[in-house]
């Protein structure tokens, strides 16, 4: 008895369980225990909440174009009618004296002079389309957008004034120009104008985007401004 108590106080305490082989083989293994056991804790751990994301910033507010109007003041539509009128008058002449040919080298050598005789002190106005013959009539810088988005359409499809405010002050005005019967000679389907019309248009228009046009298409736009 003495000798079994003697034996049972001086043997190793176990511990409660083994994973055999030498010590630095029982180290690893704990230590893959311990990794195991880490990587299921962190498993049903909820995942964190993303971080809000950034409020977007205000857009910048875009800058004032034209909008639609029902009106015209009597000044500015009596200068549009004046150049419209001036301009029908002498090509409708020369169509009938010259032919086509004699009309197109009318709108290369007097239209401009024509509008520049209508201007008048405190009102300037002048011709535009989306799709330009001659380059020197685009559009003001206020009424690009405007004159860009209302073509391709008929003129009963949409507006036909628009006004606009300009930014040294004054106001900015539009008013559509369809397309009659005898616009088509010029500015009808680039491959039903009359052969010498096309060689006089390549020579004196190389980037000439006038033609394609129907009856009753929105072909331009007269403009004015107005200063206060």
């Amino acid at each position: 008895m003495r000798r079994l108590r003697s034996l049972s106080a001086t043997a190793p305490v176990r511990a409660p369980f083994s994973l055999g082989g030498s010590s630095g083989t029982k180290l690893l293994a704990l230590a893959g225990v311990a990794v195991m056991a880490a990587a299921c804790s962190r498993a049903e751990e909820k995942p964190a909440a993303a971080p809000a994301a950034p409020a977007a910033e205000a857009a910048a507010p875009s800058p004032a174009g034209a909008v639609a109007a029902t009106e015209l003041p009597a000044d500015v539509s009596a200068a549009m009618d004046q150049l419209q009128g001036r301009l029908k008058e002498r090509l409708v002449a020369e169509i009938a004296k010259g032919g086509p040919v004699a009309a197109a080298d009318i709108c290369r050598t007097e239209a401009a002079a024509i509008t520049a005789e209508l201007q008048k002190t405190g009102l300037k106005i002048g011709r535009t389309s989306h799709a330009l013959r001659n380059p020197a009539n685009a559009a003001p810088a206020w009424a690009e957008a405007w004159v860009k988005a209302q073509g391709g359409r008929k003129v009963a499809a949409g507006p036909k004034l628009a006004a606009a405010d300009l930014p040294g002050g004054g106001k900015g005005y539009l008013r559509a120009i369809g397309t009659a019967p005898v616009c088509l000679t010029c500015h009808g389907p680039a491959d039903q104008l009359v052969p010498p019309l096309r060689e006089v248009l390549a020579k004196a228009y190389p980037q000439d985007r006038a033609t394609g046009f129907a009856e009753n298409d929105v072909r331009g736009w007269f403009w004015a401004e107005k200063l206060p």
